[in-house]
């Protein structure tokens, strides 16, 4: 990978050690020769695994003993470039302590210089416009570098050697404070003095970062986060992200384990999804995180960020504190539209939410938002792609000596976070988050990143590979681009995408058990699946288990007014609680949809069939009185799991598994499961998706009687054992026995870790996604999968 320091490593270990050779970036990898006794050059080839630059990454190493040939010296030789082979290129990452350490010395340099960096750490992919990684090809190349830089980039010794971004206080990139109109309030350190004392203020900043814009704003400041949310338009309950100055102040925040603050430590540093704490002194604002025990998390990843957290304030933030602590750090863009990343973009579609904009001038080239990494199953999950791990680099086979697979496959994405994945040399390349297609701004950021993908890493797609869905955008735009460019245009069946993306990013063969959990899916008989039990590979599959259907009463509207499908799973279950529960809703804010929605339902009019576990488990959220109507997506399911969190143990709710004769089809039936939540809640003088009145669903905090914390955990029990019973039994008659585990269900700690227990104590091997996202993130990956194996 280029731009992480190994040559002038090496070059270090060489000298070191007293050995001749040389070293050269190769697009297979790093290539080198030392010469020199034999416990040197082994130490050297043990260092190279031991004290291994930061940034970089050793996927595999071979050493070939030779004949001495005289050498002298050690020599960092030109690159070399091999047909058919890429260059991989480093994320965006954190600030390294050493830097972190110069920032905040008053006699260095580069004291308070906002765009400190050096080899360790700082802007990669966010910059480049073509390879190979040298600063004419990044938009470094607007700033020469003077005299005391370019001594530290030629110097092989240095900390800076090589290190494309780097700058000063002397030549570099400007920092500066502006107005809604453009106008120029104060530069340099003065513009983040003059930025902070508003944040504490209770103003809203839209800040410049990595890889585009946040919108700031005090997060112990209510109104500022009423504020915000509101011009934003964020969704009522849906989730902000926080950035607290440090590990201190986010340890009073947050339950933090070692492997979360390793993550957050890291160069990646991504947003970290962690839980809260109870006894926190610190009053953050409710509606940071509402109605959810989760956190998502940030510490200070760039200088500036630094810079923020280490002003002096000239009078105390909303906590008291001489200096802030806690910040919102929100994507700065209007609900379902792209990240804003350009000066003057920002200026004309963040005039209405932002107060002040604090920018610079080291451009953007391709923009990226922060990665979201959840710790579940021991390892890091990731949800969201972004700063710190786009592009993402899959090998496409587990032995680099093989020649690199021909040709060039992109896997389009889906309509829901849409990523591309790119085949290029020996790896599958995912590039950053694009959001939801839905709009022509976000199908426009699709189309950017995608020719920024194929400028950067030279390649030419000759297949493109979409959804099997006739409807979607994303589809209608892989249709547009293969009319231009000729391409040939293939699909694949979604939840066989997800197959296949574990399949390839975990280098299995063979045939696998899949489970795919998740909330939409276009199946193979034009309905929509989520709660599938496939058979097969990246090349092929059938289904062998699935979910009872059930109606979505008015299609997609059943997924925001959950209470819809509860009404529904009712009708399925015995027509008399259907008609209870109408009785019983007259006084609810939804009462005059109620009758229609029951006849609907009654009659089997606009209801669309589903297998979806996602529509399952929102089904039973609104059973249980969690929650009835969602604001964003998913909220139904998070609810219901941290309600499940807040008890160690329930009885899984009874769910029977019938063979189904027609299709050969083992089916979960959940009917059972709804018979339970009724008798529970009616031991408690309760009623199906009613709350007693001291239970307020729109309050910011989540609370509830504590028969609904068990009978959601009772829920994601049955579920666990249900399908654990369904894949143990296909395995069987199958003689499989090894089982992968994707979809956006898995994002729920408890189903993923219960499912995983639960499998292997049947004897079997389970897979699941790390670096790829298990939700529909990690689709594009899966679509490229499927047509490599179909060539292979």
């Amino acid at each position: 990978m280029q731009g992480v320091g190994f040559r002038p490593t090496l070059h270090r270990f060489a000298t070191e050690l007293g050995l001749a050779g040389w070293v050269l970036n190769s697009t297979t990898g790093v290539v080198c020769e030392v010469e020199g006794a034999e416990e040197a050059c082994r130490k050297f080839f043990r260092r190279m695994h031991d004290e291994a630059p930061p940034l970089s990454r050793i996927t595999s190493s071979f050493m070939e003993i030779l004949p001495p040939a005289g050498l002298a010296g050690f020599h960092i030789r030109p690159s070399e470039e091999e047909e058919g082979e890429i260059t991989l290129i480093s994320p965006d990452t954190a600030i390294c302590a050493d830097c972190a350490r110069e920032l905040l010395d008053p006699n260095d340099r580069r004291y308070r210089y906002p765009f400190i960096n050096c080899t360790n750490c700082g802007p990669r992919y966010s910059i480049i416009e073509a390879l190979p990684y040298d600063r004419p090809n990044t938009t470094m190349r607007e700033f020469e570098m003077c005299e005391d830089c370019l001594r530290e980039y030629e110097n092989p010794e240095d900390r800076r050697y090589h290190a494309q971004p780097n700058a000063c206080p002397v030549c570099g990139p400007k920092v500066w404070l502006a107005n809604r109109a453009g106008k120029v309030l104060a530069e340099g350190d003065e513009a983040v003095l003059q930025t902070v004392q508003l944040l504490a203020q209770g103003s809203i900043a839209a800040i410049k970062g990595l890889g585009g814009f946040h919108l700031a704003c005090d997060a112990l400041n209510e109104k500022a986060v009423e504020e915000l949310r509101l011009r934003k338009r964020r969704a009522r309950f849906k989730p902000l992200a926080i950035m607290a100055k440090d590990f201190t102040v986010l340890r009073d925040l947050a339950h933090l384990s070692e492997k979360e603050m390793a993550l957050l430590a890291s160069p990646i540093s991504p947003l970290v999804l962690v839980r809260k704490r109870d006894d926190t002194p610190y009053a953050l604002s409710p509606m940071v995180a509402p109605r959810t025990d989760l956190l998502g998390v940030m510490i200070p990843y760039t200088p500036l960020h630094l810079l923020l957290f280490n002003t002096q304030l000239d009078e105390p933030a909303a906590g008291g504190a001489d200096a802030l602590e806690v910040l919102v750090m929100t994507s700065a863009n209007l609900a379902e539209e792209p990240l804003v990343y350009e000066n003057d973009e920002a200026l004309e579609r963040l005039a209405h939410l932002a107060d002040v904009f604090l920018m610079h001038n080291r451009r953007i080239i391709a923009p990226s938002d922060d990665s979201i990494v959840r710790v579940m199953g021991g390892e890091a999950r990731a949800i969201r792609l972004g700063r710190g791990y786009a592009p993402y680099p899959v090998a496409l086979s587990r032995d680099p000596r093989e020649p690199a697979p021909a040709g060039c496959v992109v896997g389009w994405g889906p309509d829901m976070k849409a990523t591309i994945a790119m085949q290029a040399g020996r790896f599958a390349l995912i590039g950053p988050h694009l959001g939801d297609q839905e709009t022509l701004a976000a199908q426009a950021f699709h189309r950017r990143t995608y020719e920024h993908l194929k400028r950067v890493f030279q390649q030419q797609p000759d297949t493109i590979v979409g959804d099997l869905h006739p409807g979607y955008y994303s589809r209608k735009l892989a249709q547009q681009e293969v009319e231009v460019s000729g391409a040939q245009l293939l699909d694949v069946q979604h939840h066989h995408a997800h197959l296949a993306s574990v399949t390839l990013e975990c280098g299995l063969d063979g045939r696998s058990l899949a489970l795919t959990l998740d909330g939409t899916g276009y199946g193979t008989d034009g309905a929509v699946w989520g709660g599938e039990v496939l058979l097969g590979d990246a090349s092929e599959f059938r289904r062998v288990g699935t979910l009872r259907t059930l109606a979505l009463p008015g299609g997609e509207s059943a997924i925001k007014q959950t209470w819809r499908l509860a009404l529904a799973i009712l009708n399925e279950t015995d027509a008399k609680l259907l008609d209870e529960a109408v009785k019983r809703l007259k006084d609810m804010p939804f009462a005059p949809d109620v009758p229609v929605v029951a006849e609907m339902v009654r009659r089997n009019i606009n209801c669309v069939p589903s297998t979806s576990l996602g529509r399952l488990f929102d089904a039973f959220s609104a059973l249980m009185g969690i929650c009835l109507e969602a604001t964003y997506e998913a909220q139904a399911a998070i609810e219901l799991e941290n309600a499940a969190s807040r008890v160690e143990e329930a009885d899984a709710l009874p769910m029977i598994i019938e063979r189904e004769q027609e299709r050969g089809l083992l089916v979960i039936d959940w009917r059972p499961a709804v018979r339970a939540v009724i008798h529970a809640l009616r031991q408690e003088k309760m009623a199906p998706l009613i709350l007693p009145e001291e239970y307020s669903p729109q309050a910011p905090a989540l609370v509830l009687p504590d028969v609904c914390c068990e009978l959601a955990r009772g829920f994601i029990r049955g579920l666990i054992m249900a399908y654990g019973e369904t894949v143990a039994r296909a395995a069987e008659k199958e003689s499989v026995n090894q089982v992968v585990l994707s979809g956006g269900c898995f994002q729920n700690k408890l189903l993923f870790e219960g499912l995983i227990e639960r499998l292997e104590n049947s004897g079997l091997r389970v897979f699941a996604h790390s670096g790829v996202p298990m939700n529909d993130a990690g689709i594009s990956l899966g679509q490229l999968a499927h047509v490599l194996a179909r060539r292979a």
